[in-house]
């Protein structure tokens, strides 16, 4: 058996590692996918069930470490991949296995945690460029009806995985919604909406309790993060704001519709991106507008 490469470090001497893993149960041959939050994403075969899995790979290194240690970093990671695995629900990619490897590049300690999840067609970042390209739409250019409807049914999807998550016990935040976090892929019950990236997500225990700031990608970050003051659940409604604009193919410069349909949206828009979390409304609240 070989020896445990973290035995000369009295904070990392406890964790498993599992360095043959990897090569000992998935093909050789993986295909890179793309970058997530603190990790890339390659697609690789399973050598048991034949089956193809999305891995997502996570650095610890200290040479990455913006403050705390390796350690400290290592149980945030774990923590977080906790908070995922038992969302065990269709709304969600789903989380299969996670192990750790361990050794050195360049005399630097490096820890790497690797994720196995479920794997999605593409992410709704592709699903948006694939709809302007059929409807040929430039950017922020409004979908015609069909369009509309289209995005009008994915957004219904992407608004009932938040609320599952805001409405778990305690409520958990996503806090990094983007199209590049959200995924597609068909399912037995109809659903194609598969929120991903748990990398940021937490539990929000109470109103006054705080969380890291500037969490999130800077172009869906609402201003209570922005600016380092408490936030909650609505955070992720500011994002969802951001991504409907994607979405539905507009943003706050496009003149004013005369589609009925987009001045439903465009209204439901400007409450989403208010600046003032308590006048953003929720997921049921946006989900019960519909009716």
């Amino acid at each position: 058996m070989a020896s445990n490469p973290l035995q000369d470090y009295a904070d990392l001497s406890d964790l498993y590692v599992q360095n043959e893993r990897m090569t000992r149960e998935f093909d050789a041959n993986t295909e890179f996918i793309g970058n997530g939050t603190f990790g890339q994403v390659f697609k690789a075969q399973h050598l048991i069930d034949q089956k193809e899995y999305a891995i997502k790979t996570i650095i610890i290194k200290e040479g990455n470490l913006v403050k705390g240690t390796v350690r400290e970093l290592y149980d945030l990671t774990i923590k977080e991949l906790k908070v995922w695995a038992k969302l065990d629900c269709d709304h969600f990619t789903q989380y299969r296995s996670s192990w750790l490897e361990a050794g050195h590049k360049n005399k630097e300690l490096v820890l790497t945690v690797h994720v196995q999840m479920d794997l999605c067609w593409f992410t709704l970042e592709g699903a948006i460029h694939k709809m302007r390209t059929h409807f040929d739409r430039q950017v922020n250019q409004f979908l015609p009806t069909l369009g509309y409807y289209m995005a009008s049914e994915l957004l219904i999807e992407i608004l009932e995985g938040i609320d599952y998550l805001h409405n778990s016990r305690p409520p958990i935040m996503h806090r990094d919604i983007k199209p590049k976090n959200i995924l597609i892929k068909g399912s037995p019950y109809g659903r194609f909406i598969k929120l991903a990236d748990f990398g940021l997500a937490t539990e929000h225990l109470k109103e006054s309790m705080t969380h890291t700031q500037a969490m999130g990608t800077d172009k869906y970050m609402p201003p209570e993060v922005r600016l380092s003051r408490y936030y909650g659940t609505k955070a992720d409604m500011y994002s969802i704001g951001v991504t409907v604009h994607e979405l539905f193919n507009f943003d706050l410069y496009s003149p004013q519709p005369k589609d009925d349909n987009y001045v439903k949206i465009t209204t439901l828009n400007k409450t989403l991106l208010d600046g003032f979390p308590s006048n953003r409304p929720s997921c049921a609240d946006t989900l019960k507008a519909r009716h």
